[in-house]
This record gives structure tokens, C-alpha cells and sequence, in this order.
């Protein structure tokens, strides 16, 4: 159903309703906010709109879709190079500073070597290798069980003794 007759947000808006804040501008905001790590909720944050809306404009806006979708695909890269280099050690340059009792200040280019992360290492394993590396395994246990011999105890409505149980016979099997 269509808006009502006079209603001035729906002109040119067939579905009737207020019409979308949308502008191909926001694009770029949105890939820059996506490529930083920031999802759908941060977004939706920084261009003072809900959620709910960005979702939208992402299967209405083909352009806003794609700037997310690379985007992420960037950031994921990025994580995914830090957790591998994380899992088998790294080095990097950095400067140390000192200073002696003097007051003067020593600065010297170095080389610090960051060791291997086993959590990194079993995470990326998990996500290259999960059917052997994964946290939980699945395994299948077949058994085959033999019963020698069954006895059924049932109460003995027509026997009154002390326990009011008897054993079933094979003559009770009918």
C-alpha cells in the first residue's frame, strides 16, 4: 500500500515513507572505517544511522556493497599476514633510547625478534588444516554389545511373599 494522498516525503518514493539519506559519498567513508577493522555497527555509527540501514544500503547500493566487501577482504588480509607472522616469530627494527648519568641521550638502531606465538600457530592450523587441527574433534565409536542371558523382574501381584517379585520364565513369554 502505497502513502497516503498529500504526504510530502513520499513523492517520488513509490513505497511511500521518508527517503533514503543515502549519498555514493559515504562510500569511501565506509570502506575507510571497514578497512581499519570497523564493522557494520561502526559505520552505521559514524554516519548517524542504524544498523539496520547499512544492511540495506548493501543490497541496494551496489557500489556501497562492494567498497565494504573489499574493504573487509583487506582488513581480514592484513589480520590474517599479522596472525601468521604471530605463529612462526618475527623481527622488526626499533630505536633504543638511553640515557647516561650525564644526561645525554644514546640512540641505537636495533633488532628485536618476537618468538613464536603457539596459540597464533594452532589458530591459523585450525583455519588452514581444521579436520586435523580444529579445538573439537569429531570421532565415531561403533560398539557391538552380546547379552548372554536376560532376566526380567516384575512385581507378583498373585504371589504375596515378602519381596512380591518372581522371575519371568519362558513359560510367562506368551
Amino acid at each position: 500500500m502505497g502513502a497516503p494522498k498529500g504526504n510530502q516525503y513520499a513523492v517520488g518514493n513509490p513505497g511511500g515513507g521518508r527517503p533514503s539519506v543515502y549519498d555514493p559519498s559515504f562510500c569511501k567513508i565506509a570502506k575507510t572505517i571497514a578497512e581499519l577493522g570497523g564493522v557494520d555497527r561502526d559505520i552505521a555509527e559514524a554516519l548517524g544511522i542504524s544498523e539496520q540501514t547499512v544492511v540495506g544500503w548493501k543490497l541496494r547500493h551496489k557500489d556501497f556493497f562492494n567498497a565494504l566487501r573489499v574493504s573487509k577482504e583487506t582488513a581480514d588480509e592484513r589480520v590474517k599476514q599479522g596472525l601468521y607472522k604471530r605463529a612462526i616469530g618475527f623481527h622488526y627494527e626499533a630505536e633504543k633510547i638511553a640515557i647516561n648519568a650525564e644526561g645525554e641521550v644514546t640512540r641505537a638502531e636495533t633488532l628485536v625478534y618476537v618468538p613464536p606465538d603457539p596459540g597464533a600457530a594452532l589458530k591459523w592450523l585450525a583455519a588452514r588444516q581444521s579436520a586435523e587441527w580444529r579445538e573439537k574433534q569429531e570421532l565415531e565409536l561403533t560398539a557391538t554389545v552380546q547379552v548372554q542371558e536376560i532376566r526380567r523382574v516384575v512385581l507378583s501381584f498373585d504371589n504375596p511373599d515378602a519381596s512380591g517379585l518372581r522371575t519371568i520364565t519362558e513359560a510367562d513369554k506368551v
